[in-house]
Parts: C-alpha cells; sequence; structure tokens
C-alpha cells in the first residue's frame, strides 16, 4: 500500500511500482513536475522500484531538495561533456547552495592513469602531498587547464545531451566490481578504497555514455534540464588539498524551464 500525503492509497507491487508510475495514475502535469520521490521520508528516484508499503511524497524543483538532485544530476551531464571534449577523468562533482561544479584531471601526456595512490609520497610538483602513479609507475602531473574560451563549447555539447534525454539508471555493485569498472581512473578507486567497506556494495548511475559512482537519487533523464549555463571554471586540488594534484573545476546552473535561466 501506497500511502499520499493527503491520506489517500495506491495499490502497488514490491519490485515493480515506482514512484513515477504512481504520478502518471494521478496525473500527467504531476509527472512532469516533480523532480524527486520522498519514500518514507529517504529521497528516492522517480524511476526506481518501492520496496515495500510505503508513505510517498513527490517534490518539484521549487523545494530546495529537488534542486539538489537536479542541480548534482546537471553535474553527471557536465562529467559527460568533459569526458567527450576533453578526455577528462572525473574526480567529483557535487550539487552545492547555489548550482553544481566537477572537478576533473586532464593528463597532460597521453599515458592513461591507473588506480595506484600513496598517501605518503611527495606530490606532484613535490608539494608534499598525496600523489597519483600513472600506468609507468610516475607521478601524475597537475591538470592541464581548462580555458573559459572553452566553456561554450562544453555548453553547446550539454545542449545536445539535454535533447538525447538520456535516461539515468541506477545499478549497484560489490566493492570489487566497482574497483574493477573503475581501474582506468585512480581518483575513483581511492574514493571506492576509502568510502566502501571489504565485502560491501555501492552505487553507481548509467547516463548515456557515462556511468559514474554515486548514491543518487537523480532525475529521471536529461531532458528534465531545459536551461543549463557554465558560470565559470577554476583550479581546485584532490581532496581540496593545495599540495595535492592539481585539478580543474568547472561550476554551473540548471533549472527545469528556460525563463529561469535568466537569473544568471
Amino acid at each position: 500500500v501506497i500511502t499520499l500525503p493527503d491520506g489517500s492509497t495506491k495499490d502497488g507491487l514490491a519490485g515493480e511500482t515506482r514512484p513515477l508510475d504512481v504520478a502518471l495514475v494521478i496525473s500527467k502535469q504531476l509527472a512532469s513536475s516533480s523532480v524527486v520521490a520522498l519514500v518514507n521520508g529517504e529521497m528516492w528516484d522517480m524511476t526506481r522500484p518501492l520496496q515495500e508499503s510505503a508513505t510517498l511524497e513527490f517534490l518539484p524543483f521549487d523545494d530546495a531538495r529537488a534542486q539538489q538532485v537536479m542541480w548534482h544530476s546537471s553535474a553527471h551531464m557536465l562529467g559527460q561533456a568533459l569526458e567527450h571534449l576533453k578526455g577528462a577523468l572525473l574526480v567529483t562533482g557535487p550539487a552545492t547552495e547555489d548550482g553544481f561544479f566537477y572537478d576533473v584531471h586532464l593528463p597532460p601526456s597521453s599515458a592513461t592513469t591507473t588506480a595506484t595512490t600513496t598517501a605518503t609520497a611527495t606530490g606532484a610538483s613535490d608539494r608534499g602531498g598525496e600523489v597519483v602513479l600513472d600506468a609507468t609507475g610516475a607521478k601524475v602531473a597537475d591538470s592541464l587547464v581548462i580555458s573559459s574560451d572553452e566553456l561554450p563549447e562544453l555548453e553547446r555539447i550539454l545542449g545536445n545531451i539535454t535533447r538525447q534525454k538520456q535516461s539515468f539508471e541506477r545499478f549497484e555493485l560489490t566493492k570489487e566490481e566497482a574497483l574493477d569498472m573503475f581501474r582506468y581512473n585512480a581518483f575513483k578507486v581511492s574514493i571506492i578504497q576509502s568510502k566502501v567497506a571489504d565485502g560491501g556494495r555501492c552505487t553507481a548511475y548509467r547516463c548515456g555514455p557515462l556511468i559514474d559512482l554515486c548514491r543518487g537519487p537523480h532525475i529521471v533523464h536529461t531532458g528534465v534540464t531545459k536551461a543549463m549555463a557554465l558560470t565559470k571554471n577554476s583550479a581546485a586540488y584532490w581532496k581540496g588539498k593545495a599540495s595535492n594534484v592539481a585539478l580543474q573545476r568547472i561550476y554551473g546552473i540548471s533549472f527545469p524551464e528556460k525563463k529561469k535561466n535568466s537569473r544568471n
């Protein structure tokens, strides 16, 4: 039994009925305006099946929690664009209070960054921090710089991603599966090693050709973001420490309606 905020109930099947299905039964407008669901008080993908009887609420973009979800999904879209345009290694891409950003590493050479880190060795520029090692065992140098002149091209790619309405698909991985999947990216491997317990599981999301580590939840598909702008770029550092490998950070903002982008 699914209980809605007004006390009414809907029937559903555990493992099959999704919040989106319930919203569509009520109205297409509700389904299209809902960014994310709240299931027993927990943020939940609109397309993730319910597992048991639950309370269910739908959050529109005007809700601050829904804004965080849309902006986090937008960061995944930006990550996809950066992989496509620059061959970037993705590091972290969170939502912020007023948008989102993604930290990435652009290898100065064609060497593949592998899943090897050390916490005590000298940093990439001998700054005394944690270093990342490439396939040859050499220290990974600081990231190449992304120019502000490249932001319009990234926005063009983001526009294509939006028009493709790529679905966000959630799936679970064992720690071993995650380490294997992201073995090409030492930054992700370090995150998995530190955040996922041995024998534990984590989640990832697929969005078009991109697969990224993430707890979620996310929007239904990339077409939900009707307006997106990249606002600035800057330097950043692995784990936020200036002694570590230098990264590049791209900031952005997105909205479900084009007219709201006038806020920028």
